[in-house]
């Protein structure tokens, strides 16, 4: 299987502040496009995450579709749509519509959820663990029956659909890709062995090898090949052409956020050499897909130094 990149997209603060939001993410896009990613996902919240709650952030769906409309080639999707943001039989309308007007470009990504802050903000029950896993295992089969199925009965524990039509489907064929983000061994990664074409995780190398094991696993008791499953990593990555620059890069974000330096103690930091290194590591342990988040460090020049420096080395 051909290695191949993604971008994540989550910064939506610029300097001429919200009527230039736009211009600077479709900016972004059809950079990525050009230099070769493959994807351009955006991660789906109700405020900033990274900053302070009042900055600038754009509603993923709504952004998927004029991204659609701009862009050419590059897939874009969620990494990932938040299950209880929004009925599933709804995501599986949107996510047609957004397939049809990129002419066959989804990437359906979804997850159920962690933040309960941003759930509380606007009075979305967050409920346990088990009843998120729960509703989530029954979206994505709501979301495929929708996408396949003339009309659509289902009924859950958590949701119903009764002839539920979804006109038009999608243009991929048999439908778009559904990718299940998340590393909770017991479910998520038995979710994604029994319902996605894609999985999302996160770690260093040795991490990834334990995750993809238990995948292989789950894969092994539904009688599932795990070879026809994407096997995708999602990081956040602070990267320069030297030692010296990178450590402004992170100095400037520290004081731009007011994190302390342990909160970026999991991101993928270092020079261009070091980043291409470790893309050849975690793709030894077994990914297929990398997806970067170059954070707060707006602007297409981090785009254009890892597409130069670091993804020849895996053509």
């Amino acid at each position: 299987m051909p290695k191949k990149f993604g971008l994540q997209y989550s910064s939506f603060l610029y300097p001429d502040r919200d009527e230039g939001i736009y211009s600077h993410v479709a900016q972004v896009a059809l950079e990525a496009e050009r230099l070769g990613f493959d994807s351009l996902m955006l991660a789906d919240h109700f405020y900033s995450a990274i900053g302070p709650p009042q900055e600038p952030y754009m509603e993923t769906w709504t952004l998927l579709g004029a991204l659609a409309a701009t862009t050419n080639h590059i897939r874009l999707g969620s990494l990932v749509t938040a299950n209880l943001f929004r009925n599933p039989a709804l995501v599986a309308k949107m996510g047609a519509s957004v397939d049809v007007i990129s002419g066959g470009r989804l990437i359906m990504g979804i997850g159920s959820g962690n933040l309960k802050q941003e759930y509380d903000m606007y009075g979305v029950p967050f409920g346990t663990n088990a009843d998120r896993l729960g509703r989530l295992e029954e979206a994505v089969q709501i979301i495929h029956k929708m996408w396949t199925e003339d009309t659509s009965q289902f009924e859950g524990k958590y949701y119903q659909i009764n002839d539920a039509i979804c006109s038009p489907k999608p243009v991929q064929q048999p439908r778009p890709p559904i990718l299940i983000g998340g590393d909770g061994e017991k479910v998520t990664l038995r979710l994604a062995a029994q319902y996605g074409d894609m999985c999302n995780i996160h770690g260093d190398p040795a991490t990834i090898r334990h995750k993809l094991d238990v995948l292989e696993a789950h894969c092994n008791k539904l009688g599932r090949d795990p070879d026809e499953i994407v096997k995708s990593r999602h990081s956040f990555m602070i990267i320069g052409e030297n030692e010296a620059e990178v450590e402004v890069k992170v100095e400037r974000y520290l004081t731009e956020t007011s994190l302390e330096r342990s909160a970026i103690s999991r991101f993928d930091i270092g020079t261009a050499a070091q980043m291409q290194q470790l893309c050849g590591e975690l793709f030894e342990a077994g990914l297929d897909y990398l997806i970067v988040n170059f954070r707060r460090d707006w602007g297409v020049e981090p785009l254009q130094l890892f597409a130069e420096q670091v993804m020849p080395g895996f053509d």
